[in-house]
């Protein structure tokens, strides 16, 4: 989901950088400490370097055709609703705040470890 995680009791402002599989684990390992603030860039920005939205603010974009970033069923954040509209009227999908994305991002991470598990062997064994 490209986010950025910033929990309480870690050092202000250190950003975590990681695989998305590894920062839900970390997001859910670490629900009794609770998140600052978590941000996701928005795909919607038309810069290369994408700028960040706080994900409580965010409009996701579920399940489109829009490939996922190491998951199969994309979720995609955008700060404008309506770009996030627009999209979704070319690339299909369901619109959802940041809890939805959540919920389905956990229901594929099993689907998603075994893909990239499965992507890891085939390259070793291409090399």
């Amino acid at each position: 989901m490209g986010h950025d995680h910033r929990f309480g009791q870690e050092e202000p402002g250190l950003r975590f950088a990681s695989s998305a599989p590894s920062r839900l684990r970390r997001l859910a390992l670490n629900l009794d400490r609770g998140a600052k603030v978590i941000y996701a860039a928005d795909y919607g920005a038309a810069a290369d370097l994408k700028p960040l939205v706080d994900v409580q603010q965010a409009t996701y974009l579920i399940g489109s055709d829009i490939k996922g970033v190491m998951t199969r069923q994309s979720k995609v954040a955008f700060a404008s609703r309506q770009t996030a509209q627009d999209m979704l009227a070319g690339h299909g999908g369901q619109l959802g705040d940041f809890d939805a994305a959540l919920r389905a991002a956990y229901a594929s991470m099993a689907d998603d470890t075994i893909m990239i598990r499965q992507r890891r062997a085939e390259k070793r064994q291409s090399s």
